[in-house]
C-alpha cells in the first residue's frame, strides 16, 4: 500500500512551485500539500476540483506523462507480440482507467464528473493518438508501384 501511496503522490513530491506560509517559502510535497490545503479550505472539496487550476494541471501534466509511458508500452507489445495482443492490452488499460476515473474515485474520494473526464482524457490520449498514428501509416500511405 505505501508504493501505491507514492506512486498518487509523485506529482507533489516533484512540486516546482514555492508557496508562502507565514513568511517562509514552502518546496516541493510541503508546498503542494499547503496550496492543496488552501484550495480546500478557500472552496471546500468539491468546487476546489474545479477552480485550483494550477493543481489540476500540474496532475494532468502527470496523468500525460504515465499515459505516454503506457503508449511505449504498448509499442513494445506491438512489435513483439503482434498488433491483436496490443490492442487487447490497450482495451484492458482503457477499461482500468475508465473504472477508476467514473467509479472508483467518485466513491472513495467525492471526485467530480469534470475530474473524471479531465483525468481519463489525460490518461488516454497518447494511446489513442499511438493507435491513431498507426493506422493512419497503414491505411494512408501510398502503396508503392513495382517498376517494370
Amino acid at each position: 500500500m505505501r508504493e501505491l501511496n507514492f506512486f498518487e503522490n509523485i506529482p507533489g513530491y516533484v512540486y516546482v512551485f514555492p508557496e508562502h506560509l507565514n513568511g517562509g517559502k514552502l518546496f516541493f510535497k510541503a508546498a503542494y500539500d499547503a496550496k492543496l490545503a488552501l484550495c480546500h479550505a478557500q472552496w471546500g472539496m468539491e468546487e476546489a476540483q474545479l477552480y485550483c487550476m494550477k493543481l489540476i494541471l500540474w496532475r494532468a501534466a502527470f496523468h500525460l506523462l504515465g499515459g505516454a509511458a503506457v503508449a511505449l508500452l504498448i509499442h513494445h507489445i506491438r512489435r513483439l507480440s503482434g498488433a491483436r495482443s496490443a490492442l487487447a492490452f490497450s482495451v484492458v488499460f482503457a477499461a482500468f482507467i475508465i473504472l477508476q476515473e467514473f467509479v472508483v474515485q467518485p466513491r472513495e474520494l467525492n471526485e467530480i464528473f469534470f475530474k473524471s473526464v479531465f483525468d481519463s482524457a489525460a490518461w488516454l490520449l497518447p494511446s489513442i493518438a499511438y493507435w491513431a498514428l498507426v493506422l493512419y501509416r497503414k491505411f494512408m500511405t501510398p502503396i508503392k508501384q513495382v517498376q517494370t
